[in-house]
């Protein structure tokens, strides 16, 4: 065996076997759980910034745990909640999602790390799948993920399916700095294409990212403004019909 891939498999064994904090918001790595391994992870999205005071949270509480080497899954619990702006309505949502996530190159021992993920979701009136291509490496204390994401969507209305369709790209970078904390930048891309009337919308967002990690506990936060929109419903150079001006994500996990 090559000794700069054995120096590196003999780093990841020593590791805590636990470490699987998430040090981006939106960009996965491709760290998957050790099997047996379990952990409780909580999200909170705000989304704001559109016209007439529009607003939405999205709240979910996601049970992980791995299954083999190199291979996990998870189930979520989905709650959202929207301000409709003018008519002053709050539309509430409940969904469930499963996860999983293949772990195929590691970002130390190999010349980058690779993971495929895939993600149902089924909600009373709508049903989504994503998947993922995870692409992620580790130099020293920096880390560089990209993430490409694909999503089609369908929902039941007034006895009609409307169906969607996303294109997404994230990346981000986070350095560790020290006493657990990581500072990073992290960037998206997302397109929108709707049931019957094609490219609707699509904006890029980018902003800072701080995460900290202390035994079983991390946590991450990022705030992304949209930089720059395009499509037929853009006001000043942003799309504002599709995406809102603002997005604030807080991620924090517990280790089981």
């Amino acid at each position: 065996m090559h000794p700069k891939r054995l120096a590196a498999l003999v780093l990841l064994a020593t590791a805590p076997a636990l470490a699987d904090e998430r040090e981006l918001t939106y960009s996965y790595d491709s760290g998957v759980l050790p099997p047996g391994s379990r952990e409780l992870e909580l999200w909170v999205t705000s989304r704001f910034g559109r016209p007439e005071g529009y607003t939405a949270f999205d709240n979910r509480a996601e049970f992980e745990f791995g299954v083999v080497s190199q291979l996990q899954t998870a189930i979520y619990i989905n709650f959202s909640t929207v301000h409709e702006g003018p008519s002053g309505d709050n539309v509430q949502s409940w969904s469930v999602s499963n996860e999983w996530k293949w772990k195929l190159l590691d970002p130390v021992a190999d010349p980058f790390g690779f993971a495929l993920y895939g993600e149902y979701l089924l909600g009373v009136n709508d049903q989504e799948v994503e998947a993922k291509l995870i692409f992620d490496k580790r130099i020293g204390r920096l880390l560089l993920a990209l993430n490409l994401i694909g999503e089609l969507g369908w929902e039941k209305e007034d006895g009609r399916t409307a169906f969607d369709q996303e294109l997404e790209a994230t990346f981000g970078a986070a350095y560790r700095i020290g006493a657990g904390f990581s500072l990073g930048l992290e960037a998206r891309l997302n397109c929108i294409w709707g049931s019957g009337e094609g490219f609707v919308g699509g904006a890029f967002f980018i902003g800072p990212t701080v995460s900290w990690a202390s035994g079983g506990f991390w946590a991450a936060l990022s705030f992304l403004p949209q930089a720059v929109g395009f499509g037929g419903s853009t006001q000043a150079g942003l799309d504002l019909a599709e995406h809102e001006r603002f997005n604030i994500r807080l991620l924090a996990g517990f280790h089981l």
